[in-house]
């Protein structure tokens, strides 16, 4: 015999349940009675299954709703140890170059340094106190020097002459310098009178410039020239060479 269709079923049920009640129906029909795959949504009545209606752990989350599945999500559980630090990452590329920063105050100054060693002389100088006899119709040297090192220099000379007589005498100064076995005046004086050596004009200075370039060695100096009839006392003489970049200096 063939078995009943579930809307057969449906009907038979609901005329059992009207005459008999659930009970009854319940004895009446089985599983067996019901066609697999034949019930829907439709055939029961919303509200009619309770939990004991169905299996122990058949049920899914995939037939609950999704507000059912929200409802059994719990609460956020405390939160767990930080875990191990992890490797150092790759060092990143260099960064730009910032602005220079200002300036910082000036510091302290420091300690004085000690006093270095004298350095060569660029002067040479000379200076005779003592008198000297100038008589003679020549010229007589009254102070000279040696320039060691060769090149431009500033020579300056001052001399002091005085009559050695009663009688007014004539008398002139030359600056020179030694070219080899060669004498080079650079400088002359006019002749000066001097007066009796019992006046007050019987003293005259005899000063003397010139600048000039020479070799290392030379010999430089002033010599004077008495008038040939009296004789003439030189003090007091003084010779400054002094070196220079050019003669213009």
């Amino acid at each position: 015999m063939p078995r009943p269709s579930a809307a057969m079923l449906v009907a038979l049920i609901a005329m059992v349940f009207a005459g008999a009640g659930s009970a009854t129906a319940a004895k009446l029909l089985t599983g067996k009675n019901i066609k697999n795959s034949s019930l829907t949504g439709a055939d029961i009545k919303n509200s009619s299954l309770t939990g004991a209606d169905i299996k122990n752990r058949t049920l899914g989350t995939s037939d609950l709703s999704t507000a059912a599945v929200a409802a059994l999500k719990g609460g956020q559980g405390p939160a767990g140890p930080a875990g191990p630090a992890g490797p150092a990452g790759p060092a990143g590329p260099a960064g730009a170059t910032g602005p220079a920063g200002a300036a910082g105050p000036a510091g302290p100054a420091g300690a004085k340094g000690d006093v270095g060693p004298r350095g060569p002389s660029d002067a040479f100088s000379a200076y005779v106190a003592g008198n000297q006899a100038v008589a003679g119709n020549q010229a007589v040297e009254v102070i000279g020097g040696t320039l060691q090192s060769a090149g431009n220099y500033v020579l300056q000379a001052k001399v002091m002459l005085r009559s050695a007589t009663n009688n007014s005498s004539l008398a002139f100064c030359e600056l020179f310098v030694m070219r080899g076995d060669l004498l080079e005046v650079l400088d002359r004086t006019g002749n000066l009178v001097l007066g009796p050596n019992t006046q007050t004009n019987d003293t005259q200075a005899f000063p003397l410039l010139a600048a000039t370039e020479v070799a290392a060695g030379s010999g430089y100096g002033v010599r004077c020239t008495p008038d040939p009839a009296f004789g003439l006392t030189a003090f007091r003489r003084s010779l400054v060479a002094t070196k220079v970049q050019t003669l213009t200096d």
